[in-house]
């Protein structure tokens, strides 16, 4: 009896222990998995962000080759002016 209560004893804290050391793999599992799909997701983002960045800059020359545009037109129209103005004074 004294030796089957024994064995039902050791059962149990064999158990216990290979609870204990599931959990604990378990857990380190799941922390490389959390820190795989961090690192993933921030390589992503500093994707995404250089991405934004180049839209950005693209959209800017665009703006401002279109700025420059209307400027030289502006200048064009003063300078056609100006001639007209200085042959009607000559």
């Amino acid at each position: 009896m004294e030796t089957t209560i024994t064995i039902i004893v050791i059962a149990i804290v064999t158990a216990a222990i290979a609870s204990g050391a599931a959990y604990l793999l378990t857990l380190k599992a799941l922390q490389k998995r959390k820190e795989a799909a961090l690192k993933e997701a921030e390589s992503e983002g500093e994707m995404i962000k250089k991405e934004k960045i180049l839209q950005a800059k693209e959209r800017f020359l665009q703006l401002k080759a279109e700025h420059e545009k209307a400027v030289n037109e502006k200048n064009s129209r003063i300078a056609q002016a100006e001639n007209r103005i200085k042959q009607r004074e000559a």
